[in-house]
């Protein structure tokens, strides 16, 4: 990989140019980089600056530029201030490369952590049923009729009322929503923009959420794909944080939910330190993150069209 050549690099601390520059090939965990530097430029450097330094970076790395286009204007529009909302520091905790690798291949040992994950599920999930289970699963996460935001693609978003949502939409066909009620229709970014994806509009936490992504050939040399992989972290967790539901993004990733209502900051801090230890993405701190609907549809790459499937759900949730 070339060496990194920044101009302004005296504004950059140590860490940030050291992470700037290890910028890992693309089916390597490229993505998951993209996210972390976006973050991290956050105070350094303007939007486009921060797009001109990471757009080239990931086109050296070997993603196509129509690809790299995209992934990186997700990252920063989905993740940091850059979209006008103010991001909340993640605790700085890096991942625990032998803790992660022990679990997955313990947990994978005689007999797979995916099917161990789908069967652990108090409701069955699998095989899918022919009609989706969008609407019955929010009604379960949000009680009342709160208002929420869904997401589909790089920059569709709309807030509605859950009952507006079910009645005139088709909640399965939307990509992504963020896992906090919000207080109104819209709220005002960080510029003073009104819009209905702003970080000041999200009202308590009710949901933390795990978000895992590895390279592919992670353990290969262990026989384990990467599914297998993150539902054994999943399930390492589990022990301490019970989940409310796993969705599969039809990606890379899973997407672990966790109850964290009337829990304190410190608690979901010291909570979201051990997920991080196991390798989840940061960005999942953030209120307004986007994260995959249940039982929705993806837009993106080669799954699109792709439903994002139910792996676990619990009874708890009264469905």
């Amino acid at each position: 990989m070339p060496t990194l050549i920044i101009t302004e690099a005296s504004l950059y601390p140590p860490g940030l140019r050291r992470l700037l520059e290890s910028t890992p090939g693309a089916g390597n965990g490229l993505n998951k980089w993209v996210i972390r530097a976006a973050t991290a430029l956050q105070g350094y450097a303007s939007y486009d600056k921060a797009y001109s330094l990471l757009l080239a970076r990931t086109i050296d790395a070997g993603r196509p530029k129509h690809e790299a286009q995209r992934e990186v204007r997700r990252a920063l529009d989905r993740v940091s201030s850059f979209s006008g909302t103010v991001t909340p520091s993640a605790p700085r905790i890096e991942p625990d490369g032998f803790a992660i690798d022990r679990i997955v291949i313990h947990g994978n040992d005689g007999a797979s952590a995916y099917e161990r994950l789908l069967k652990s599920s108090s409701i069955r999930v699998q095989p899918e049923m022919d009609k989706r289970r969008t609407a019955q699963i929010l009604r379960g996460l949000f009680p009342g009729n709160p208002f929420l935001v869904f997401g589909f693609g790089d920059r569709v978003h709309d807030c509605k009322r859950l009952y507006e949502w079910i009645a005139k939409e088709r909640p399965y066909a939307w990509e992504f929503i963020v896992p906090c009620e919000q207080k109104a229709r819209t709220g005002s970014t960080a510029e003073g923009k009104e819009s209905t994806h702003a970080l000041s509009n999200c009202g308590e936490r009710r949901y933390l959420v795990a978000e895992f992504d590895f390279p592919k050939d992670r353990w290969d040399e262990h026989g384990i794909d990467r599914l297998n992989g993150q539902s054994a972290l999943i399930l390492a967790l589990a022990k301490s944080y019970p989940p409310v539901m796993v969705v599969d993004s039809k990606g890379k990733s899973l997407h672990a939910w966790f109850n964290v209502e009337g829990k304190t900051e410190p608690d979901i801090s010291a909570m979201f330190t051990d997920f991080l230890r196991l390798g989840a993405c940061p960005t999942t701190l953030t209120k307004s993150q986007f994260v995959r609907m249940p039982d929705g549809t993806r837009s993106q790459d080669k799954g699109r069209g792709t439903r994002q499937s139910l792996l676990f759900l619990d009874r708890r949730l009264g469905l």
